[in-house]
């Protein structure tokens, strides 16, 4: 007689996060969104290579195609990642992060149109290092000027980049 598997929610309310993440990757071969869990659990630990192929066997669907571009972004694909969510930039995280892996992968100009679209204050960093690439030293400084006034950064940041400007 099979045993009813352990519920996973439950596991993870519990803090008990190896024991969740065994019972997902015993279901997950065999059940799609167990795979997808698995993923995003992965993704979630920072352990973006091992969650990748998980979240690449799981149906396609927008939430996946980002997790999986976040994954990608991370392990040093910008242009991989940028592919996957160059469909998807009317959600203004997608457009955040497409904006992000166009720059590293070295097209700030293309990067500027998802960027401004966005709407994120978080977007006017990177905003701001486009219009830099750019040639146009007064739009980044207007960027980053907004960007520090939105509050969004850590000091550090600010303070570097303060002396920056």
């Amino acid at each position: 007689m099979p045993t009813e598997p352990p519920d996973v929610d439950a596991l993870l309310e519990a803090g008990r996060y190896a024991e969740a993440e065994a019972a997902l990757r015993a279901a997950a071969p065999a059940d799609m969104a167990c795979a997808r869990r698995l993923g995003r659990l992965l993704l979630q630990r920072g352990a973006w290579a091992e969650a990748l192929p998980w979240l690449s066997s799981a149906p396609p669907a927008d939430d996946v195609a980002f997790d999986r571009a976040w994954c990608l972004f991370q392990l040093g694909q910008p242009a991989a990642a940028a592919e996957l969510l160059a469909p998807l930039s009317d959600d203004p995280r997608a457009a955040h992060l497409l904006g992000r892996a166009l720059l590293e992968a070295g097209r700030a100009a293309e990067a500027i149109a998802p960027l401004t679209a966005c709407g994120l204050p978080a977007a006017d960093l990177q905003l701001g290092w486009c219009h830099l690439v750019a040639g146009r030293p007064e739009r980044a400084a207007a960027c980053w000027e907004r960007w520090m006034r939105a509050g969004a950064a850590d000091w550090g940041t600010k303070d570097a980049l303060a002396l920056f400007l």
